[in-house]
This record gives C-alpha cells, structure tokens and sequence, in this order.
C-alpha cells in the first residue's frame, strides 16, 4: 500500500506536488504495521511530500499528516463536534483513545 506512495514522483498530480519524503512513508508504515486489516487506514499523499492516514467511523474521525520532514499532526474528531488536534507528541493520548475505539469497532 505504502509502497506506491514511494514510487510517486516530484509533480506526481501535475501541480507541482512535492514526492512522498522517505522518513514520511516509513513512519507511516511503522504506525499501520501492526494494526489489524480490519483498522487499516486510508492512505493517500500529500502535495507536501507527506502522506496522509484517515480513518472516518460513527465513533471517531482520525487524521495523522505526517509531513515530509517526519513531523506527525494529529487531528481527533468526537461524534460530540469535539475535535483535538495538534503535534502527536502533544495530542498523544486523544489519539490512543481514538485508536483503541477504532480497534475495538474492527
């Protein structure tokens, strides 16, 4: 899945998007190695050099962008309109949360 991101090159949407950066698909695999099929996220790219990890359900929506650079932002958002979001290492915990109600659906 992952792979294909790598593969993408600069102007990949003949916009001038910047490819994919190495340290952003390979933290995007470690995040996704370990979840169940079932818990896969959608993954696209990013115009930034980045890739994206989604996962939208009735319980919680989940976005990582993890920027070329290999910075994570995590945005969270609860059915009650809440939404968290911010730097992974400042938003950690909602995330968690988030991942073990998305687990717990699968």
């Amino acid at each position: 899945m992952l792979a294909a991101h790598g593969a993408l090159e600069e102007n990949w949407d003949g916009r001038g998007a910047i490819a994919p950066s190495l340290a952003s698909i390979r933290i995007a695999q470690r995040f996704v190695a370990d979840l169940p099929t079932s818990a896969i996220p959608s993954i696209s790219a990013s115009v930034e050099g980045g890739v994206l990890l989604e996962w939208e359900s009735q319980v919680v929506d989940l976005m990582l962008d993890i920027a070329n650079s290999g910075v994570v932002e995590a945005l969270v958002c609860w059915p009650t309109g809440e939404e968290v979001e911010g730097p992974l290492t400042t938003v950690k915990q909602p995330v968690l949360d988030a991942l073990a109600l998305l687990l717990d659906q699968g």
